[in-house]
């Protein structure tokens, strides 16, 4: 049973490969990255790799540096995907005193609260639930556009945020801001012109694998509509009544109640007998 699931998941995985273009795998491979932000601990100092001198002695030390996002502590909740947290998560973990008393287990949540953030390109106003971290990131990047395009995916880890980067790369890939003020749309592609995207390209940005399937099949069906076989037949017999009206061979066929014409409007013909 287990390789009955295993060789019809291989096939579905091939098959969405095959279906979705390049540009939707090219983000996944930027989406599936490990986050590098480190909120919640810092990088251990070494002089070389793992490895640090011990400058009173001289001796050779390795110094792990032991992530806490790397253990169990750190728990994903759906609240994060309604805000931006700088990649703050809630952690899970233990207390221990400092006398000889047991250790009794804690629940750490970053602080937050709800601000007005103001997007340049969409020029738009949001009104987010951030975090602390979030909200020095933001000013570290000079804005709320700029903090999403200079952040990769993983490190936004949220799902408000990546679709407010994708509606973000579409207007910068369309040039759908400010219409009606060419000055201010020329100023502000030269200062987000790096990020700029080619349309083919961001359209498929920030969509998650489901998202990305249920686009391939609206387009394919846009291309390729799948009509009924009596539409077809309707099509042909109507394509030879045609035939036959030219040839004269119709003097005495009425369209008694308005069939033919009701056929005729529903696949899109015109009217022989009007």
């Amino acid at each position: 049973m287990r390789n009955f699931w295993n060789r019809n998941w291989n096939h579905l995985y091939a098959y969405k490969h095959q279906r979705l273009p390049e540009q939707f795998w090219k983000y996944r491979e930027h989406a599936e990255q490990k986050p590098q932000l480190r909120p919640h601990d810092k990088a251990a100092e070494t002089d070389f790799m793992e490895f640090k001198k011990d400058p009173e002695s001289g001796a050779i030390k390795r110094v792990p540096d032991w992530r806490v996002d790397s253990h169990k502590m750190i728990h994903d909740t759906p609240m994060q995907d309604l805000g931006l947290w700088g990649g703050e998560k809630i952690l899970k973990g233990f207390v221990k005193p400092k006398r000889m008393w047991p250790k009794y287990p804690q629940v750490w949540a970053p602080q937050f609260e709800y601000t007005v953030l103001y997007s340049e390109i969409l020029d738009k106003h949001f009104r987010i639930v951030v975090t602390d971290s979030a909200l020095d990131q933001i000013d570290q990047n000079y804005g709320l556009d700029m903090y999403l395009l200079r952040t990769p995916d993983p490190d936004i880890d949220s799902q408000m945020g990546r679709k407010l980067k994708r509606m973000i790369i579409l207007a910068l890939a369309k040039k759908s801001y400010y219409p009606d003020d060419p000055k201010k749309q020329k100023e502000i592609y030269e200062r987000y012109k790096d990020w700029v995207k080619p349309v083919e390209e961001a359209e498929w940005w920030g969509l998650e694998v489901h998202e990305a399937m249920t686009r391939q099949k609206v387009l394919e069906a846009r291309e390729n509509p799948n009509r009924p076989m009596k539409e077809a037949y309707s099509r042909l017999l109507l394509t030879k009544l045609d035939a036959l009206k030219e040839a004269g061979e119709l003097e005495d066929v009425k369209d008694e109640g308005g069939l033919i014409t009701r056929i005729r409007k529903r696949i899109g013909l015109a009217d022989p007998f009007s």
